[in-house]
């Protein structure tokens, strides 16, 4: 996974922002070439991300024989969850979910499971 510094320093900010690399990196041409794109996810992002959670957890008094249950809905591909479950302990469950409806190809490990099922789970 790239840092942010990684990241940007692939991209020409010296044009308009309206046609930057960036921009049409994220948002493609025009309306027609939208390419849906809406994380990059950086080295920094997963460590402050699971830094956060991990505080929440143990200020929620949880623990790996208590875990406390964080649900990812409308995941995509699973990568955000992928990367921050590296980060995490056994006091949090990080799970996640997404119906599939925009065709997004599940790369990573992902609940096979109704979002009820999983929200009715003890």
């Amino acid at each position: 996974m790239p840092t942010l510094v990684e990241v940007w320093s692939v991209f020409d900010h010296s044009v308009p922002s309206d046609k930057n690399e960036w921009d049409l990196f994220c948002f493609g041409i025009d309306s027609k070439s939208r390419k849906n794109f809406y994380e990059l996810l950086t080295v920094e992002f997963i460590d402050a991300f699971s830094r956060y959670l991990h505080l929440r957890a143990k200020g929620l008094g949880a623990s790996a024989g208590k875990p406390i249950r964080v649900l990812e809905v409308g995941g995509g591909n699973g990568r955000l969850a992928h990367f921050t479950r590296l980060m995490l302990d056994d006091s949090v469950e990080y799970i996640v979910t997404d119906s599939g409806k925009y065709g997004y190809s599940h790369e990573f490990p992902h609940e096979q499971m109704d979002l009820l099922d999983i929200l009715c789970q003890k």
